[in-house]
């Protein structure tokens, strides 16, 4: 089953990457503006020296000497030349654009998407070519912040409305195939009949309570496994209401100003020539991302004075090494070996001994310089080496800053996003109480559906083999079998016992039975695959079949008419053709396994 579901994932991804073809986007985002309250840098120097997107020599010195990783802008506008290059046949130049852009930006995903579309063939080399370009894809998603925190909340969205939605039908299709057992019971105790008001109560409070609450009446129909399974989606139910408040730090990130402006600080990302710091906002990270950006920009007096007014109240060794930074590049050499010197009495920095090996470097002290770069290795090589991939051209690009790493940005955005906006809007759909309370009535819920179950002794079922409704009540012989009437018994397993007529007339009618439960079953599986087994009682393969279906429709939805940004938009289509890809090749394998079990 797993072997199959690998096969499946990898003929969607494939699929998608190859259905995907034309962007739309534009290149206005390369003049970064926004419409926001905030506290402009005007004092900042320009990017008057911006170079042209054609000239990419420059492009790379630029980056360098700015000591940014990602420069989507440029990047995104090179795809869409690349794309261009591609659609008419030039496939040289398309790769060509694709490499210049993946060199430019290491972290975006999208450049790698479109190198595996343009490499691929299926020949063993440009297979394995295409599966490579894929892999660093997925690497580089995980790396990039802002895209793994949107794809991340995307795909969120997408699982909890496939989840409530799988929820939902599959509890309707349960009731409906149950409901003639119920009436049933109903004839023989009437007052089973109020079993159904809970549902019509508590669908008051919420969808999903009087979705759940409809399970009451047909508990007892159910067997272990089934049980299980639902007792699982009530647990599965209330993680996913506690969670879905969260959902608004990964879809909302991006609209916070001030946040916006601290990730891309200190994830050192191309972000034009303005930053937007919230007036009246004295947190730690805050003033410590504003000093950075100051520096950053070349304004390294006002970044000095922002340090040292943080002194104190975070990381000294982190503060007094980019305020040698500042005075390195103010070319106070004296007073920058002086705060290097005080931020490893603070703490051992890797980068405050790899800076003093950079800035000795430039003074020709190449003995010193050779010491300071090996205790830069002893402390953390791994920093060291990244240090010197993005190694600048000079003395006041060489020197690195200490940042606020990926781990503590995602701690950042967890603390500032309240909780509300998009998120509120999907927790609506399905409850209209807080999370504890709503938990409250799930487990109320629970408790009932348990104590009603361990209360009835006399119950209705379907005999699995012809069809027919009974129950010990109501039948004159004894029943030996659970789930098969006297009769079917008797004409499967003690032939001796009926006249060969009657166990003659009840093979037929077991046999009429099975066609029609086997039409039924085809039908509802083209129409919505994992229904038919759940109407005829096959309810764990049913609910995996109709969630993964309807999380593929979800996802193909929410990607498709949702777009994060326009970055992110050809990275948006090629998810939206990989999940129409998935429902395509998905709906057919189930509704080929159907046939072929049926016949």
């Amino acid at each position: 089953m797993i072997r199959k579901l690998r096969y499946l994932f990898f003929l969607c991804f494939t699929a998608g990457i190859l259905l995907s073809s034309e962007y739309v986007y534009s290149d206005d985002h390369i003049n970064n503006t926004a419409e926001l309250t905030h506290t402009e840098d005007k004092s900042a120097k320009t990017d008057h020296a911006l170079p042209r997107l054609t000239d990419f020599k420059s492009l790379s010195y630029y980056k360098v000497d700015n000591r940014f990783t990602n420069m989507e802008p440029y990047s995104t506008a090179l795809i869409k030349k690349g794309e261009e290059a591609l659609q008419n046949d030039q496939k040289t130049e398309a790769i060509a654009f694709f490499e210049t852009a993946i060199a430019l930006s290491p972290h975006l995903p999208q450049s790698y998407l479109n190198m595996a579309k343009a490499t691929f063939s299926f020949s063993p080399k440009g297979f394995i070519g295409s599966v490579g370009y894929v892999l660093d894809a997925w690497k580089a998603l995980t790396d990039n912040l802002w895209w793994s925190f949107k794809t991340a909340g995307m795909m969120l969205a997408s699982i909890y409305i496939a989840l409530f939605a799988a929820i939902g039908i599959f509890i309707a299709l349960l009731a409906l195939s149950k409901f003639r057992i119920y009436l049933h019971d109903i004839i023989e105790d009437r007052k089973k009949i109020f079993l159904m008001l809970p549902s019509v109560i508590l669908v008051f409070l919420g969808p999903i309570f009087g979705i759940f609450a409809l399970t009451l009446p047909f508990w007892v129909y159910l067997k272990k496994k089934e049980k299980a399974l639902l007792y699982s989606l009530f647990f599965i139910s209330a993680v996913a209401i506690f969670t879905i408040p969260y959902l608004s730090t990964f879809l909302n990130a991006h609209s916070e100003a001030t946040l916006r402006s601290i990730i891309n600080v200190n994830s050192t990302l191309y972000h034009g020539n303005t930053a937007y710091f919230e007036k009246g906002q004295e947190d730690y990270e805050t003033i410590f991302s504003y000093a950075l950006y100051k520096k950053q920009k070349g304004d390294y007096n006002e970044a000095i004075k922002t340090y040292e007014n943080l002194l104190g109240k975070g990381n000294d060794a982190k503060i007094y090494n980019n305020m040698a930074n500042c005075y390195v590049g103010l070319g106070d050499y004296k007073n920058a070996f002086l705060h290097y010197d005080k931020s490893l009495k603070s703490r051992d920095l890797a980068s405050a001994y790899y800076n003093l090996s950079q800035l000795k470097n430039e003074l020709f002290e190449f003995k010193d310089a050779d010491a300071f770069y090996k205790k830069s290795l002893e402390v953390n090589a791994d920093e060291v080496a990244i240090f010197t991939i993005i190694k600048g051209h000079s003395a006041k690009s060489a020197v690195v800053d200490e940042v606020i790493d990926n781990n503590g940005l995602r701690v950042l955005a967890f603390q500032r996003i309240s909780g509300k906006a998009f998120s509120g809007r999907i927790g609506n759909i399905f409850t209209f109480v807080q999370a504890p309370f709503a938990i409250f009535l799930l487990l109320l819920i629970t408790a009932a559906v348990t104590i009603y179950d361990k209360k009835t002794l006399n119950k209705a079922f379907r005999c699995q083999k012809c069809g027919r409704i009974l129950c010990s009540g109501c039948e004159e012989e004894e029943i030996v079998e659970d789930d098969i009437c006297p009769k079917c018994y008797k004409t499967l397993s003690r032939t001796t016992e009926l006249n060969p007529k009657d166990r003659m007339s009840k093979k037929i009618e077991i046999n009429r039975y099975r066609e029609e439960r086997n039409y039924k079953l085809r039908i509802m599986t083209l129409f919505l695959p994992g229904s038919g087994h759940i109407y005829f009682d096959e309810l764990i393969p049913g609910f995996l079949f109709l969630f993964l279906f309807l999380f593929l429709i979800s996802s193909a939805f929410i990607w498709g008419l949702l777009m994060p940004s326009v970055i992110m938009a050809p990275f948006a289509h090629t998810v939206t053709w990989l999940s129409i890809a998935g429902i395509i090749i998905f709906y057919f394998a189930v509704v080929m396994h159907i046939l072929r079990k049926v016949d």
